[in-house]
Parts: structure tokens; sequence; C-alpha cells
């Protein structure tokens, strides 16, 4: 009876033990975000502060791809334009701590699917999910929005695999194939998961000759996929704008990677095939394929997926270290059960109060391997609660845009410092809310990004030195307009500020 209580109260606190480091995990992780509401230099990351831009242009009554460019998926502003109802930057605050907390609860079932030890399941999510500390660059990116989608479909594979009746409920069908409608619409290439595990699905009821299991597999995913394309495609055309998402957001992707030749392709190939826990993860799932505990099969699916997951992300030939973040679900089944294997090993030649010392093992391991990462979070942190001297600079800049934009709140940016509207308020004065690298990568959108700035004759023009480049076509038009009918009023370390100066153009 005694035994049996210490070991329930042993058990209650392992659960809440887990539970506490879970929640300061996602603590920790969005308070690194410039969305805090501690953050005073005003300055959003690139991409998060285009897509919060797009959001208050749409809700005041324009339209992304129609009145607005952008090549992400329709999926992302659908999302962005909905939570920002909730109040602009806090509506999107919340959206990400929504999904962060969807993505650990997710991680950690798929964990504890693979390994038996609560301290394992945690450590693996903490290992997993820290994932975005370790290659935070956007305060919200579209990779990261994409976990919750990718964990839960992850987490109907496992269960599947590891599951000697290899039954899939009619529902977890329809919610594979949503969450994947979902991922194909914030992003393309990063549907890797449901290629390679579902391959493996069919590749098994065929070899079994179960096919009426199979068609009814494939029916009831199928629905749920078309139907979540389905609702994006409606809300598209509702709006007049699903031929101009075709024209200038879905095509223009092509055009983007078309830039990249292979050699680039294998370079970032290997850059990312060689980040440590990625590398770690990939070698311990072909360990498994032949000594796991588990069936070999699910091993065989998690290292296709790990690989094509690879090839796709690397297509853009760009090593934006957010791209990394769509990489981490395929770390959960080989950490997991490396973990566990350990777990047991080290609590084998252990007994009675000895076996805590692996608790303690591990956190010093976990510690040792996140520390460097943890402490640049805190310098994250610190950053967005002070204002530097460059950034105290743009403030500067962005106070003279609110004084002088009262009566016309359109200005246009000549490069990605989509930031600027946020703070001061303003809206674009065209259809382009960043110029770069879109105007250099496509005459066509530079083409009408020029007539449609003559056209609209904006007060205000700031230039991001960083990012223009004067002797491409569109750099030389650009320039031949500020010299002939503006004025430069601000010239600092990173940006020139225009006037007009003619009421004409």
């Amino acid at each position: 009876m005694e035994n049996n209580f210490k070991y329930c109260l042993n058990e209650k606190i392992e659960k809440w033990f887990c539970f506490i480091i879970l929640v300061g995990l996602g603590i920790f992780l969005v308070s690194q975000s410039s969305l805090m509401p501690l953050t005073i230099d005003g300055h959003i990351s690139t991409d998060t502060s285009v897509w919060l831009q797009v959001s208050r242009e749409m809700l005041n009554g324009k339209m992304i791809y129609r009145d607005l460019f952008d090549h992400k998926g329709p999926v992302l502003f659908l999302l962005f334009s909905l939570f920002s109802r909730f109040g602009d930057v806090t509506g999107i605050l919340l959206m990400k701590c929504l999904f962060l907390t969807i993505t650990i609860v997710l991680c950690y079932k798929c964990a504890i699917t693979v390994a038996s030890s609560r301290i394992v399941a945690t450590y693996v999510t903490i290992l997993t999910v820290w994932g975005i500390s370790f290659f935070f660059e956007e305060d919200f990116s579209v990779e990261e929005m994409s976990l919750p989608f990718m964990f839960g479909a992850l987490l109907i594979f496992l269960s599947y695999f590891l599951n000697k009746e290899r039954v899939i409920k009619k529902y977890k069908l329809v919610l594979l194939g949503i969450c994947m409608g979902t991922v194909l619409g914030l992003r393309p290439n990063m549907i890797a998961l449901w290629i390679c595990f579902a391959l493996l699905v069919i590749l098994e009821k065929i070899y079994y000759k179960r096919y009426k299991e199979l068609i009814q597999y494939i029916t009831f995913f199928l629905l749920g996929f078309l139907g979540s394309l389905c609702i994006v495609a409606v809300w598209l055309s509702v709006h007049g704008a699903l031929q101009a998402w075709w024209n200038d957001g879905f095509l223009f992707n092509f055009l983007y990677a078309g830039e990249v030749d292979y050699q680039t392709r294998k370079k970032i190939f290997m850059l990312f095939l060689k980040h440590k826990i990625h590398f770690i993860s990939l070698c311990l799932n072909v360990v498994f394929i032949f000594r796991g505990k588990h069936e070999r099969i699910v091993y065989v699916a998690n290292l296709l997926y790990m690989f094509l997951n690879l090839i796709l992300m690397s297509m853009s030939g760009m090593n934006y270290a957010h791209y990394r973040i769509a990489l981490i679900p395929g770390y959960v089944l080989p950490l997991a059960e490396g973990g566990q294997r350990m777990w047991d090993y080290f609590g084998k030649y252990m007994s009675g109060k000895k076996r805590a010392y692996r608790f303690v093992l591990a956190t010093l391991c976990l510690c040792v391997i996140l520390g460097k990462n943890c402490y640049k979070g805190l310098l994250r942190i610190e950053d967005n609660v002070h204002i530097s001297d460059s950034e105290r600079s743009v403030l500067k800049l962005t106070e003279y845009t609110k004084q002088k934009t009262l009566g016309d709140n359109r200005i246009t940016i000549l490069g990605n410092s989509c930031y600027i509207y946020l703070e001061t308020g303003c809206y674009s004065a065209t259809d382009f809310l960043y110029t770069y690298p879109v105007c250099n990568i496509s005459e066509k959108l530079a083409e009408k990004f020029i007539r449609q700035l003559k056209e609209a004759q904006p007060l205000i023009i700031i230039l991001e030195k960083s990012c223009f480049e004067e002797k491409s076509k569109y750099g030389m038009e650009c320039k031949e307009i500020l010299e002939k009918y503006y004025h430069r009023v601000i010239d600092n370390e990173n940006y020139e500020l225009y006037e007009r100066s003619s009421d004409v153009i």
C-alpha cells in the first residue's frame, strides 16, 4: 500500500515537472519574438512585418494578390487577416502562442508514442521544438505556422505504423488531408511528410492486397485535402483574387526558384544536412532501421521524409535559417527511440535512489546542447527591450514620416523594410509592400511597380540602402524618379528618406 502511494506520488510529481518544463519552453520561445508587448524599438522581422501589413491593408479594403503582391500561400493571409481582427499585432501574437502550444503538445504526443518515459518525451520535445530558437530569424515564420499540421500528421502516421492492427480511423484520414491541404496552402515545398509516409501506407496496403481498405483511405484523405483547398479557392474567388494569385503569386515561385543553379542547391542541401541535430537524428534513424525496437517500415518512412524534406527545402537555394524549422518534425522518432534506450541503459545499472542520476545526467546533457542557443535567446529578449543607436535613427525617420503624412498616409519603401509601414501607420501607395528581391527578379513586376509609382506620386519614398541596386533597370528608373521629382531629407546609416518636391510626375 505504501509503495503504491509512493509510486502514485512520484508519477504525479513527474507529470507536473514535465508540464512546468514544457510551459517554460513555450514562454521562453514566445518572449524572443518582437511581437511581445515589451518590444520598444518597433522593429518586427521582415516576413512577419509584410504579412502584418497585408492584414492591415486587407482590413482597410484591399485584397492580397488582387491589390497587394506577395508570393506566399493564401492560407497564410487567410489566417493573418482572421487573427489580426483581434487587435493587429496582439492578434498575431495570440496566433503565435496558440500555434506554438499546439506544436509542443503534438510533439510531446509523438515522442511519448515512441518512448515510454515522460521525462524522455519531455526532453525530446525540448530538443526538437527548440529548433525554432536555433533557427530564429522571423518573429513568426511560415515554417513555424506549419508545425502543428506537420506534427499532427506525424502523430497519426506513427499511431498507424506502431499499431499491429494497421488502422487509421476515418476522421483521422480527413484530418490528414486537411493538414496537407493547409500546409500546401502555406508553402508547397513542405509536404514531404505526407508524400513519404502516405507512400509507405499505400505500398503496404498493396503488398497485403487490402485494396478495399486502400480505396477507403484515399477517398477520406482526398475529402479532407480537397475540402481545405476548396475553402481557400472560394475565399480567393469571392474576393476576385484567384486569377491574380495564379499569375503573380504561384507562378512567381517558379521564377524565384529558377534563378538558382544546381551547385547552389547542392551547397544548401549539405549545409542543412550537416546541422548537428539533423545529422545525429539521421544517423540514429539509419541505425534503427536495422536495430530498432519498432517495425522497420516506420524508420524507412522517416528516413525518406528527412531526405526529401532536405531536397525540397533546398530548392530555393537560400540559406535562410528559418527554412530549417520545417525539418524538425523528422527528429522526433529517432531522438525519442535513442533517448529511451539511453534512459533504460543507465537505469538498468542503477538501483534505488541512484536512478535519479539518470535525470541529472540527461539534464546536464540538455544544458550543454542548448546552452549557447539559450544565451542567444536571452540576448534577443534584451535587444527587444532596448534601443540601439541604429534603431534610434530609424525611429527618427518614422517619426518624421508620421508628421508629414497626416493628410495622405500613402508611402513607398524601396527595399523590404515593411515594418516601417507598421511603425508609421501608413499604407502602401502601390501593390508592392516590398520591392526586393521581386523587382530584381521579374522585369514584368518591376515595370508594374514603376508604373504604379509614377501614378501614385507618394509624398514620401524611403530607400533601404542595402537592398537597392542602382545598376538594374528598375533601380535606374527609381533613381531617375527620385532625382527629378524628390529631394532627400534624411540620410542615415541604413536609409534615405525622400520627400516629393513636385506635384506632377
